[in-house]
């Protein structure tokens, strides 16, 4: 083969072989095309990979958030560190490249699956039990790290290495993959949270509510010009991609409150960068919010919500009531609520197993 296609025809056979890692088919070693120029390759190739997926997954009216670049990109310096101290550990210096390179060519597949069980989750299974929806994590999680073990069998078997050596590098990588999957990440493809409309939730919780009721599917489908990822299109008044103080006021009265501390130019306009940036450093107190919800919504303090409480306080938890109570009590406990918010969650691409370019999986 000619020199020039030769780079991309070794990026065909690392993720052909990586396929061949996820779906348990026969893969050796010497399948592996490795070299420093190789896995930068492989690294650019999993980054268009996971900018396609994230546009995959994205509402119609999303726009591109730079600021979440950095976070996949830090993923790539912490892989090659726990690379380096597996090959050390197994004292064999070409052991770094190679496991960066196996690791790597697993991401198109894990992305793939990744964003069909999200599609299947967000849209026609959106009714599914909670526990099918956490079985079907479990199960996704469980091949994922299968793969990696699966993956140091390949290119380090056991039996030709100490076994304390070999389960140390074992443990190495599933804190690895594990550590990396589940810091918090935002998509590159994301629409900037406006706040809830005034009419989707009527009681004295609806302002904040959102941050936390948007993890749950709305109670039927929705068309995208009426779902939450178009509130700024259609605060934007004037279509000109910013918010005014007006604007904010009359289409997004959620952000009026903190509209100068938004504006970080001070240019008397939001940007949806802006909305994002102070989105972002307001995402830590979430959970407390809901849990004074939950409490809130929670009448007769008993620590539960019943189903009439459900629909009084959190309409949208209530539409979901059957899928959330997962021991079929007839009620649902704030252990039941944050583990639905957990798998609902963990089945976003961006934050389960499959967690980007160099992410071991």
């Amino acid at each position: 083969m000619g020199t020039p296609l030769l780079p991309l025809f070794n990026l065909y056979r690392n993720v052909v072989s990586g396929f061949r890692i996820g779906l348990w088919l026969p893969v050796s070693r010497t399948r592996f095309r490795v070299s420093p120029s190789d896995y930068a390759l492989l690294a650019i190739f999993n980054f268009a990979v996971w900018l396609a997926g994230s546009w995959m997954r994205a509402e119609p009216d999303a726009a591109f958030d730079p600021g979440a670049l950095p976070q996949l990109l830090a993923g790539i310096p912490v892989t090659l560190l726990v690379c380096l101290l597996i090959s050390r550990l197994l004292r064999e210096d070409s052991l770094l490249l190679a496991f960066a390179v196996a690791l790597a060519s697993t991401e198109l597949l894990f992305e793939i699956a990744g964003t069909v069980v999200f599609r299947l989750f967000d849209g026609p299974w959106s009714d599914a039990p909670g526990t099918l929806q956490l079985a079907v994590y479990l199960l996704y999680v469980g091949w994922a790290l299968a793969a990696v073990l699966r993956t140091q069998a390949i290119l380090a078997p056991w039996r030709t290495r100490s076994n304390l050596r070999s389960g140390l590098a074992a443990v190495l990588l599933v804190a690895m993959v594990l550590g990396l999957a589940y810091t918090p990440r935002d998509e590159p493809w994301s629409v900037p949270d406006a706040g809830q409309d005034d009419d989707d939730d009527p009681g004295s919780m609806n302002q904040d509510l959102f941050h936390v009721q948007a993890t749950l599917p709305p109670p039927s489908p929705v068309k995208p010009a009426q779902g939450r990822g178009s509130r700024l299109a259609r605060a934007d008044s004037n279509g000109d991609g910013l918010l005014s103080r007006a604007e904010v006021e009359r289409g997004a009265p959620r952000l009026a409150r903190d509209f100068d501390a938004i504006d970080s130019n001070h240019d008397g306009q939001l940007s949806p960068q802006e909305i994002r940036a102070w989105s972002r450093s307001h995402r830590g107190a979430a959970q407390d919010r809901f849990e004074q919800y939950f409490r809130r919504a929670d009448s007769d303090g008993d620590g539960r919500l019943s189903r009439d409480e459900a629909k009084r306080g959190l309409p949208r938890v209530a539409a979901k009531f059957d899928a959330i109570d997962t021991n079929h009590d007839g009620f649902i406990s704030l252990e039941e609520m944050r583990a639905w918010l957990a798998a609902k969650r963990a089945l976003r691409p961006n934050n389960g197993p499959n967690s980007g370019p160099n992410s071991g999986v």
